[in-house]
């Protein structure tokens, strides 16, 4: 979508409300956080970490599984950004194999046997009229 030019007016309003260089838009900066607060916050802590811990080991939830270890994950790992180089091959399939290959992963994780068969790959050769 292509931006619309701003009329003479609109700058002006724009250029009205807009901070002066160097002033804060918040001079007496974020409110400190409540002392009770803190200390509940405190209190709370340990038993809430227990209970993350029990969710990443025993939910029958994959999701809460997986979010309760990427919690414990943040708190061990820098959220600094780092440099990672990837490379490989890249192989393009039919969503039915992406299924299926899927479908065997979920039987290798959860010990059950689950039959699916992919679907039949689409027809390519379309007649254009």
């Amino acid at each position: 979508m292509a931006k619309r030019e701003l009329s003479d007016k609109q700058k002006a309003a724009l250029k009205r409300n807009q901070f002066t260089k160097g002033t804060s838009g918040n001079p007496n900066g974020r409110p400190p956080t409540p002392e009770e607060l803190k200390i509940k916050a405190a209190h709370m802590t340990p038993k809430a970490l227990d209970n993350i811990f029990d969710l990443a080991e025993n939910s029958p939830n994959d999701m809460v599984r997986l979010k309760a270890n990427e919690y414990i994950a943040s708190l061990n790992l820098s959220k600094a950004a780092q440099k990672h180089e990837v490379s490989g091959e890249v192989q393009h399939s039919f969503t039915s194999d992406l299924l299926a290959k899927a479908a065997k992963a979920r039987e290798i994780i959860e010990g059950q046997v689950i039959e699916v068969k992919p679907l039949p790959a689409p027809d390519t050769k379309q007649t254009v009229q």
